[in-house]
């Protein structure tokens, strides 16, 4: 019986502990392309259409594919271009472009090897194009011009 003692004493000591040790939530930095506060608004759209864009692009919402083919990051993969940047192959990068590539999709890509179907071969209303359009108008316009 003696030498169960000590055992109990580390129990007990051991339940006093916290039982994990994980960092919060706060702690943990946001990646840029998250931060919605810090993107523009296209003229025409609201913060809101932004956030809800982010959502279907990440496929959250309508279960869009944006992000398998542009990155989650939407810097690009070998299967769609960057769309942070300025460099358009299919417009002028404004707001009504993008809603029309969305739209329309890419049938014959110039760059990459796989066509983009229209509205990247989600069921997309609308509003939802508008929405995703002004995301990544505010993605590759990050000072709002």
């Amino acid at each position: 019986m003696h030498r169960l003692r000590p055992r109990l004493r580390l129990q007990k000591r051991q339940r006093r502990q916290p039982l994990h040790s994980c960092p919060r939530k706060e702690s943990i930095p946001t990646p840029a392309h998250a931060r919605q506060s810090s993107l523009p608004t296209p003229p025409g759209a609201t913060t809101a259409d932004v956030a809800l864009g982010n959502q279907i692009y990440r496929g959250q919402i309508a279960n869009a594919p944006c992000a398998g083919c542009h990155g989650d990051n939407a810097k690009g993969t070998p299967l769609g271009p960057d769309l942070t940047t300025s460099t358009w192959l299919w417009g002028d990068g404004s707001l009504p472009a993008i809603e029309r590539i969305v739209t329309d999709g890419v049938p014959e890509p110039k760059n990459y090897r796989s066509p983009m179907p229209p509205m990247g071969g989600a069921q997309l209303s609308s509003s939802q194009v508008d929405a995703v359009a002004a995301y990544i108008w505010a993605l590759s316009h990050p000072n709002g011009k």
